[in-house]
């Protein structure tokens, strides 16, 4: 419970925060909300390629992890990051040069089809912010057990940044819907920054993965406390990694087979 359950406050938080994004949206009138609305659906287009990496990344990193190949999980992770950068700039640039044959499929105003093009060079702006954090939150620290800092990126983005400037933008400034759009996408480089800041220090100051419980022949480490990690179990020899002192020790075992 003490994994899963960030994620399930994780996943309620997000989602009661993009209803209230909605919300702000539809106090802005008829063309704004039809403009975010098809924007909102050519865009999700986009996400669907990102959320299977970040899946692909959760379980390949997760495999790694429980079999204890901390540095192989480490490298992964990096590639993955990588990986995402190069996609995120080809679907991009897709995004910006195709916008208009995609517009031109419904049968809307001018003034909203312009709308609806400004607001994807908003979302493709974005991209490479947003697309890091699905990998990052959903791909790299969910594998590592670390769902309490997926838990406030994501509740403190939106709650402290998107959905106070959705209705400052809407209802205070008045702004057109794609600046407002712009305005609530900036939780995303605030997510980004803090999340790369957290993935760097774990991975420099100790393995990146927390509260996982490696199996690895036959051994079965459960620490809640977290001061040691096992990181390798080699001829009757547990490989310690102390979170307190940052050493690694051996430590001799008894191994009871069944």
């Amino acid at each position: 419970m003490e994994t899963s359950a960030p994620v399930i406050a994780n996943e309620f938080m997000w989602g009661l925060g993009t209803t209230m994004y909605s919300l702000a949206y539809g106090r802005m009138g008829d063309d704004a909300v039809a403009a975010i609305t098809i924007a909102t659906t050519i865009q999700d287009i986009a996400v669907v390629l990102f959320q299977g990496l970040s899946a692909a990344t959760a379980v390949i990193l997760g495999n790694e992890l429980g079999a204890g190949k901390l540095k192989r999980a480490e490298k992964y992770a990096t590639q993955f990051f990588i990986l995402q950068f190069i996609v995120t700039i080809t679907a991009g640039v897709c995004l910006i040069l195709g916008r208009w044959k995609i517009i031109g499929i419904y049968s809307i105003t001018p003034e909203v089809a312009m709308d609806v093009s400004r607001c994807l060079l908003v979302f493709a702006a974005y991209m490479p912010a947003k697309m890091f954090n699905y990998v990052n939150i959903v791909g790299v620290l969910r594998s590592g057990g670390d769902t309490r800092m997926c838990l406030f990126l994501d509740t403190s983005g939106v709650w402290f940044i998107g959905v106070p400037l959705a209705f400052l933008g809407a209802l205070v400034w008045h702004l057109p819907i794609y600046w407002v759009y712009a305005l609530v996408m900036s939780e995303e480089v605030y997510k980004t920054i803090l999340g790369y800041m957290h993935f760097a220090f774990k991975i420099k100051s100790s393995p990146f993965c927390k509260g996982i419980h490696l199996a690895e022949r036959g051994i079965l480490i459960l620490n809640k406390k977290l001061l040691f990690f096992c990181i390798s179990n080699q001829k009757g020899h547990l490989l310690l990694y102390n979170y307190v002192t940052h050493k690694t020790t051996r430590k001799k075992v008894s191994l009871m087979k069944n």
